[in-house]
């Protein structure tokens, strides 16, 4: 007997992304271009949106080609990488977060 969850092509994306963020600190929209239907920036757009008060703070550079974790953000991956996870709630969202605390 197996137990577990089946991954769509989108959740192994997202894992992806989420891994890139955690382990080396730049995401190069050319390395998941190929994978997304209009391209890394198209299809994140919402999150890439999401991430701009994180860059005004100096966490994230947010550049054409590429997402990078500041040394600043570093202490934040967790944070920058739930951003990506469609499973939470959005901040602005009504329910309870089902996460836990960054902080």
């Amino acid at each position: 007997m197996e137990r577990g969850y089946r991954l769509s092509e989108e959740d192994r994306l997202r894992r992806d992304v989420i891994g890139a963020i955690m382990c080396r600190d730049t995401i190069l929209h050319s390395d998941f271009d190929k994978r997304c239907e209009a391209g890394f920036a198209q299809q994140f757009r919402h999150e890439l949106e999401r991430l701009q008060p994180l860059a005004q703070d100096g966490l994230v550079r947010c550049l054409e080609d590429r997402l990078e974790i500041t040394q600043l953000g570093r202490l934040f991956l967790r944070a920058i990488a739930m951003v990506f996870d469609a499973y939470l709630p959005p901040p602005d969202a009504k329910s309870r977060p089902r996460y836990s605390l960054v902080v």
